[in-house]
């Protein structure tokens, strides 16, 4: 693997302004990830959010639909801190861990 760490195919990681200090009050919300190939990366999509009681982000809401997963060297979805996560339709082909979850208050997966 070649690329920035953490070599996601998708970051979302609102997390610093580059001096190692929470963003507070950040919101991330209504994300829709639809017909995607996440292909030969180190994660598909990441999102993280720190465990700093301080911290005021808001992730709200993420939609991943109809996306493939392909050799993907680490987890296929890792995502941290949302509301709501909704998983429709995902295909993993040749790749180690499909999806973690941690702090998500609300999972669907169809």
């Amino acid at each position: 693997f070649r690329g920035t760490a953490p070599g996601a195919g998708i970051d979302v990681e609102p997390d610093n302004n580059g001096n190692n200090e929470i963003e507070r009050g950040n919101e991330v919300n209504h994300i829709i990830i639809k017909n995607c190939i996440f292909n030969n990366c180190n994660y598909g999509i990441l999102s993280w959010k720190s465990d700093d009681k301080n911290d005021s982000r808001w992730f709200r809401d993420i939609k991943i639909e109809n996306c493939s997963f392909n050799k993907i060297n680490q987890i296929c979805y890792s995502l941290k801190g949302f509301d709501n996560v909704y998983i429709r339709n995902t295909i993993f082909l040749d790749s180690s861990t499909k999806y973690r979850f941690d702090k998500c208050k609300k999972v669907i997966k169809s």
